[in-house]
């Protein structure tokens, strides 16, 4: 099938949690398994991936004058050590897998040494907001660059997002 085939390039998922290795746990909420659907056969045939979510849960967290603020900080998502790995960073290196981790104040890259920190959100303080909400320090980019602030602009996202299809062009 298409899935299996390698017929995907690239591919979005969701996580539960990221640990500092690149693993992703997708199946174990507390105490409860979950099957996990297709997510194997996509994850490890795609070439490029991106795993997207939340920081944390049930943090309090709003964009206001283009700049992400936090209110109130949640429960980490991205840990020392996954509850259960589903994807495997180890694996992905393996296979030269290009893997993003995006979440509403970070964007990490799986490198050699695990999760290296690209790009931080605007508003978004690296000692105060992020590190502390993170269960490890990550690598962090030489060139660590801020997210483009049209991502937080309500008013310029569908542009930010899909620029062949921006109305400025």
């Amino acid at each position: 099938n298409l899935y299996q085939g390698r017929g995907v390039d690239q591919t979005f998922l969701g996580f539960l949690e990221i640990d500092r290795s690149g693993n992703v746990n997708v199946s174990q909420l507390g105490e409860r398994i979950v099957g996990v659907g297709g997510f194997i056969d996509i994850s490890q045939r795609a070439r490029k991936l991106a795993f997207c979510g939340t920081l944390s849960v049930r943090a309090d967290v709003a964009i206001e004058d283009g700049k992400v603020r936090y209110r109130r900080h949640g429960k980490p998502k991205l840990v020392e050590h996954v509850a259960q790995v589903t994807f495997s960073g180890d694996y992905a290196r393996k296979l030269g897998q290009e893997v993003l981790y995006v979440t509403e104040a970070a964007v990490f890259r799986l490198t050699d040494e695990g999760l290296r920190l690209e790009e931080i959100a605007p508003g978004v303080d690296l000692e105060a907001d992020l590190i502390p909400q993170l269960g490890f320090r990550p690598a962090i980019a030489p060139d660590l660059r801020t997210m483009p602030a049209e991502l937080f602009d309500p008013r310029r996202l569908p542009d930010a997002m899909f620029p062949a299809f921006s109305s400025e062009g």
